[in-house]
């Protein structure tokens, strides 16, 4: 029996660096479909874990993707929120 895909799910892409990345420097860091927004900010979290740069609108990209059979695939950005919530979280840590 085959898992039904998520009907509602995330993509997260960052750029990765280093000559290993020089052809293709963005990938998939959740290595499939990310279920919630909790692993969504536990990947980009670890992932720009003291490193530079920090995360930014640069280096890194999410996508909510949503399929229904009355509305069909829709694809919406939602880096900027997932940016915005990432870095607030960082400045509560720091203080």
């Amino acid at each position: 029996m085959t898992k039904a895909y998520p009907s509602r799910f995330f993509v997260v892409h960052v750029a990765f660096s280093g000559a290993r990345f020089e052809d293709a420097p963005w990938g998939d860091l959740g290595d499939g479909p990310v279920l919630n927004w909790i692993d969504v900010y536990d990947l980009l979290d670890k992932h720009f874990d003291d490193s530079e740069p920090l995360p930014s609108l640069d280096n890194m990209r999410v996508w909510l993707v949503s399929t229904s059979e009355q509305a069909g695939a829709r694809l919406l950005d939602v880096t900027d929120i997932t940016l915005e919530k990432l870095l607030d979280e960082r400045e509560e840590d720091e203080e």
